[in-house]
């Protein structure tokens, strides 16, 4: 799927819509759910980035906060609870996030402004960096981490 942050700090989104992913209030039927035009996100207003996983994306507000949708069988939309969601809805315990980056396996990433970093969601391979192999569901703090500028998440 496609994210594209307009001029107007908007969001639309196209592509393949089976976790929810696109943003746009449907709940996936089973198999292949396209969207082969570009549309609105629902509920997002004065976005200042996105980021996409396989099944799952992301979006920075002007103020720091993080929204999450889609998929969230390893805990990836940070809710503290494994709930697949079709709209964009804020992801609980973070504040004044700079920059948020999205894995295709289900793993997040957010840096805030003093430079911490926050993980959560698929830890298989332990890419949290939290020393475990669990999954989190909720944004954990990385300890020892400090002065990041930016993060970046690849497969696994």
């Amino acid at each position: 799927h496609t994210l594209l942050l307009k001029a107007d700090r908007t969001v639309v989104a196209s592509g393949l819509n089976n976790s929810g992913q696109l943003g746009n209030g449907i709940t996936p039927s089973g198999g292949w759910n396209w969207q082969f035009t570009f549309e609105p996100v629902l509920g997002l207003a004065n976005v200042a980035a996105v980021a996409t996983g396989d099944s799952h994306s992301l979006a920075l507000d002007a103020n720091g906060n993080v929204w999450a949708w889609g998929d969230d069988a390893h805990g990836q939309l940070g809710r503290g609870a494994i709930l697949t969601n079709t709209v964009p809805t804020v992801v609980p315990g973070l504040s004044n996030i700079v920059q948020v980056s999205a894995a295709g396996g289900g793993t997040s990433l957010a840096v805030d402004q003093s430079g911490n970093v926050w993980a959560w969601g698929l830890n298989y391979h332990g890419q949290l960096g939290d020393g475990t192999t669990t999954n989190r569901s909720a944004p954990v703090r990385l300890a020892g981490i400090q002065n990041v500028q930016a993060v970046a998440l690849g497969a696994t």
